[in-house]
């Protein structure tokens, strides 16, 4: 329950140490007279849509921020882009937890930068995400008005249930005066990207232009490396072990595969990595102990472990440069464990020599879990020399005696397919 409360607490307070970083990608900006500007905007991952943008038309000029009162549109090459526009924004609740048992229709006028999803011959597709919610619009081709496409979403009073209203009035007049053969494929939509992609593109027979269709941001990459392991254990309430005369560590070899995914292959801020590690490990524990006669007790542990980890990552890249990538990151390493048949041996030295072998004593877990911290390099996007920090997790069987393992890792993958 400790080692889950610690994972929880990094994954909460690690994002805030993530460093914003400037990401000038190709694109444009049009300004308030029609003139469209070529040069380098600003990417970044905008959860919601922005309020400004940082452009310049020179990689090697400063930037000036735009914002909507003197910009029409903007856009990155291939990747986003957006109009100034005047809108009716919904200001009804969608999450379960916070409906209302009435349909709540009010809205809001607001000028904003809309994001373009399609443009068609016949309809065009558009979206605006606040803190709120995510909202769906659509224009008519040589009509300047933009509609918002309604959705509302109530829990009836007395009711363990909810109801969805969706746009389906809407989009069924748009198929019935563009295309009527896609009308009955309306009924039941949802209100998403997709769906509403979808929809558009036979509204416009799949004629959307080209230039404002992209591909998927995603990137997968898989790699492969060896490193250096080296990890202490310490026990609690383990007779003559607690603080033993002798405690060696051995440094070993380990070997790792995985995949790294990042979200947004253009920013490569973020990176989900899933890793399988092979870690052998090796302890041994000595102590001699006099009584009050002057005999010896002496106290051996001596253990190989051999462990198949599992550790998925969350990655921040806190400087993303052309050949250079720093990072740290945390996340979870779900443990399998063989040990060999080691053995507690006890030997006390009086008249004569008594000595107890206790076989698999003490008695360690086969699935364990460890939370490690990690930071490491990227160099010309090809080799990742990375290095990690495990928090002591107990890797004993008993609720009065604990051995906690520590682990130090460092280690050099090579990715594959990198682009």
């Amino acid at each position: 329950m400790k080692l889950l409360l610690k994972l929880s607490l990094l994954f909460i307070i690690f994002p805030y140490f993530a460093i914003a970083q400037n990401s000038f990608k190709p694109g444009y900006r049009v300004t308030l007279k029609g003139d469209t500007v070529k040069g380098f905007v600003d990417y970044q991952e905008w959860d919601n849509n922005p309020t400004s943008f940082k452009f310049k038309t020179d990689p090697n000029l400063k930037y000036q921020t735009y914002i909507i009162a003197n910009t029409s549109a903007f856009g990155i090459n291939k990747l986003e882009y957006f109009e100034k526009q005047v809108v009716s924004v919904s200001m009804n609740k969608v999450r379960l937890s916070e409906l209302t048992n009435v349909v709540d229709t009010s809205k809001i006028t607001d000028t904003v930068f809309v994001k373009v999803l399609a443009k068609g011959k016949n309809i065009s597709l558009y979206s605006y995400t606040d803190q709120l919610k995510t909202r769906y619009y659509y224009a008519e081709t040589g009509i300047n008005k933009i509609n918002e496409l309604t959705h509302y979403v109530y829990k009836p009073e007395n009711s363990n249930s909810f109801v969805e209203v969706n746009s389906t009035g809407q989009l069924n007049y748009l198929a019935m005066k563009y295309n009527p053969a896609v009308a009955a494929k309306i009924n039941g939509i949802q209100y998403t990207k997709e769906a509403m992609l979808k929809i558009t593109g036979l509204i416009n027979g799949g004629n959307e232009k080209e230039q404002f269709k992209t591909g998927s941001k995603t990137q997968v990459i898989l790699f492969a490396g060896v490193g250096a392991s080296y990890s202490t254990i310490k026990f609690i309430n383990l007779p003559a072990l607690v603080d033993p005369d002798i405690n060696k560590n051995n440094l070993l070899p380990y070997a790792s595969v995985g995949v790294d995914i990042y979200p947004n292959k253009f920013t490569q801020k973020l990176l989900f990595k899933f890793q399988v590690n092979f870690v052998p490990d090796q302890h041994e524990l000595f102590s001699a102990v006099p009584d009050y006669n002057n005999d010896i007790t002496t106290t051996g542990l001596k253990f190989k472990q051999y462990t198949f980890g599992l550790l998925p990552q969350i990655i921040y890249n806190f400087y993303r440069g052309s050949n250079l990538k720093i990072y740290a990151g945390t996340g979870a390493s779900v443990n399998l464990s063989i040990y060999d048949d080691y053995k507690y041996i006890v030997t006390r030295k009086t008249n004569f020599t008594n000595t107890t072998n206790s076989t698999k004593y003490p008695l360690f877990d086969s699935l364990w879990l460890a939370v490690p911290i990690n930071a490491g390099i990227v160099l010309n996007n090809r080799i990742d020399i990375g290095f990690y920090y495990f928090i002591p997790s107990s890797i004993t069987n008993y609720s009065g005696i604990t051995g906690d393992i520590t682990s130090y890792r460092a280690g050099i993958s090579y990715l594959f397919g990198h682009k």
